[in-house]
């Protein structure tokens, strides 16, 4: 045991000569050096007084533009700081000018000058260089001292910069799609950023034949009107001129025409673009569009069908698939094809799963539509929708463990009610959601008969009946009138009677079926007026006809 002692001791110092030697490495590694650049101070006697005597600016040999303050600092009052800024303003006129610092710095005390360089604020529409100035301060007090010399730079517009780099790289379709992201957000503001792009690209590349494709995307998406619809007309004609078998033009064309009434001539290019394939589903999805304007329902689910059958891209051109979806959905609910919306809306959650809410719209429509609620909890656990709002799953949940009391027997059925309360209690919207099938509309009853209240209102103070008129759902305020909700219920913190709802959307149907309720427009009145007068204000004569026949023209 002795004689391994001394190997011991040995092997312990060894260990802390090689931790001694390794001590600066792990130092230099976890804790950088502080900083020994030099502070250079005043060697002289200090400045009399705090001031800024000059401010330059100058271009390098290198093309950077480069600011210098000369400043005096007394050292008095402690922490000031030297800064530069240079006052950007807009190419139009009217925008407010905008101080943007340069950069800035502890003031040494003495006499010094400060330089920093002057950058390309690369702020669209942001991009001229009006004066520049020097600041003595110690925020957020006023400024010690501040002198600006006038001194303007043009700066580079940078979408045209980032067009330039981008055609210098040879990456034209970079642009291109980058402006079709742009435009597929149907944001406004990103809406003028893509025409600014595109307008930047034709400026540099006359021939770019997308580029006046996706103008006129812009054009009928800011003004959706006959002028909007003119506009792209002409620019798809450019695209078509540079290259006549632009498949992409002519779809968009097509749809062009569709609106302007020339359907015959929109079927014609859709015809010709059919006769060669490719990825633009919009073929489809805009001739379907146009064959339901013209009331051929059967043969604009066929080409609907075209589009959704084809598996997504995931790029642009799904949003024509999905565009598909939601037609043909409404086009099979016109015609009473439920077996037709299930098939559909489980392919739909398929394709999309996890995305937007469409598991949960199928798990809706087993729930309401199938009183099939073991269906639609299982299309909840399996296809999970976490982009989907949470309030919404939470009903539809809800919605199913409602259905699956109403069904059940004891004690299964009493479990159900306790768990469909705790995802959304008894509600005007839980009614209003019931009362949307007549498979659903028992659930509805047995509610009722339990105790609870048909003419609850919500935060919004609503009843089921007041958003269904809201929403213009006539059959869903038809079965809630069955149930025995009051059309002349004070609703809104308007308190203001059910009935009016549809007068003031305008809703002809909606009113004919209040006035088949009992209304009687002549003699319901809010806030001392009639709908009668309500009419006669607006000077609309079809709606005081429909109010009152009698009342005859205005």
């Amino acid at each position: 045991m002795s004689s391994k002692r001394p190997v011991v001791l040995m092997a312990i110092l060894l260990l802390l000569l090689g931790a001694y030697a390794v001590r600066p490495y792990a130092e230099a590694l976890y804790y950088p050096a502080p900083n020994t650049t030099p502070v250079v101070v005043s060697t002289g006697p200090l400045p009399a007084a705090n001031g800024i005597s000059k401010v330059s600016v100058v271009q390098a040999p290198d093309g950077r533009w480069m600011a210098t303050v000369d400043y005096a600092y007394t050292g008095e009052p402690k922490n000031a700081m030297v800064r530069i800024f240079q006052v950007v303003a807009g190419a139009s006129p009217g925008g407010a000018p905008i101080d943007w610092q340069v950069g800035g710095r502890s003031a040494q005390p003495g006499i010094h000058s400060f330089t920093r360089e002057v950058f390309n604020p690369n702020v669209h529409e942001m991009y001229i260089t009006q004066k520049v100035f020097g600041q003595l301060d110690v925020a957020p007090a006023p400024p010690i001292a501040k002198v600006a010399v006038d001194h303007r730079i043009q700066w580079p517009d940078p979408l045209q910069v980032e067009v330039d780099q981008a055609l210098a790289a040879g990456k034209e379709d970079a642009i291109v799609q980058k402006a079709v992201d742009l435009i597929d957000t149907n944001n406004g503001g990103q809406l003028q950023r893509a025409r600014s792009l595109l307008q930047t690209l034709v400026d540099r590349r006359p021939q770019a034949d997308a580029a006046y494709v996706e103008l006129a995307r812009v054009a009928m998406k800011t003004q959706w009107n006959p002028t909007g619809l003119r506009q792209s007309e002409a620019l798809l004609q450019s695209a078509l001129q540079i290259r006549p078998d632009s498949r992409n033009a002519k779809i968009l064309l097509g749809y062009v025409y569709a609106h302007q009434g020339r359907h015959k001539e929109s079927e014609a290019v859709f015809k010709e673009s059919a006769a060669v394939d490719g990825p633009n589903l919009w073929l489809w999805a805009n001739w379907g569009e146009v064959l339901a304007m013209q009331g051929k329902t059967d043969a604009s689910i066929q080409k609907y069908r075209e589009a959704v059958t084809r598996p997504p891209t995931r790029d642009t051109y799904d949003n024509a698939r999905r565009h598909a979806y939601w037609n043909l959905l409404r086009l099979l609910e016109q015609k009473g094809d439920f077996d037709g919306i299930e098939a559909l809306l489980k392919q739909r959650s398929q394709d999309y799963a996890g995305e937007g809410c469409f598991a949960v719209d199928h798990a809706s429509f087993l729930a309401l539509q199938r009183a099939d609620a073991a269906g639609a909890l299982q299309v909840m656990r399996e296809t999970p929708s976490p982009r989907c709002n949470e309030a919404r799953r939470r009903l539809v949940q809800a919605l199913a463990q409602y259905v699956t009391w109403s069904q059940g027997k004891e004690p299964g059925r009493a479990d159900a009610l306790r768990q469909a309360r705790a995802f959304e209690p008894v509600s005007p919207t839980l009614f209003y959601s019931l009362a949307s099938s007549d498979k659903a509309l028992p659930v509805a009853r047995q509610l009722l008969q339990a105790g609870e209240k048909l003419d609850m209102q919500d935060e919004q103070q609503f009843d089921a009946l007041a958003y269904a008129l809201r929403n213009g759902e006539i059959a869903t305020a038809r079965r809630l009138l069955r149930l025995g909700a009051s059309p002349q219920a004070l609703v809104g913190p308007e308190k203001m009677p059910a009935a009016l709802i549809p007068v003031l959307a305008r809703n002809l149907d909606g009113i004919r079926l209040m006035q088949g309720a009992g209304i009687d427009y002549a003699k319901l009145r809010y806030q001392g007026t009639t709908a009668l007068d309500y009419a006669r204000n607006e000077g609309d004569a079809k709606l005081l006809q429909l109010l009152d026949p009698k009342a005859g023209r205005i």
